[in-house]
């Protein structure tokens, strides 16, 4: 098997393993909607989030300015030192 016709098998896998928890998360998404929480507020990918739908934290925009700060003043300090 060549590296391409491994990759596309493991894309192939990936796709249906996928699929298959996509069924997985709409069977209890609507488990619970009927007797535990209101289907109404909570939508099925918030319930269970797969693949490129998870939660990923991110820095905020206000570390994210600080931190450029003090790389400015530390380049500052050690400008042409090494």
């Amino acid at each position: 098997m060549t590296w391409r016709e491994f990759q596309l098998r493991k894309i192939g896998y990936e796709r249906q393993n996928l699929e298959q928890w996509q069924r997985v998360r709409q069977i209890a998404y609507w488990s619970g909607a009927g007797t535990a929480f209101d289907a109404n507020k909570v939508k099925p990918n918030q319930f269970m989030p797969l693949g490129e739908e998870q939660n990923v934290r991110s820095v905020s925009d206000k570390t994210k300015e600080r931190f450029r700060q003090l790389q400015r003043e530390y380049l500052e300090k050690t400008n042409g030192r090494r």
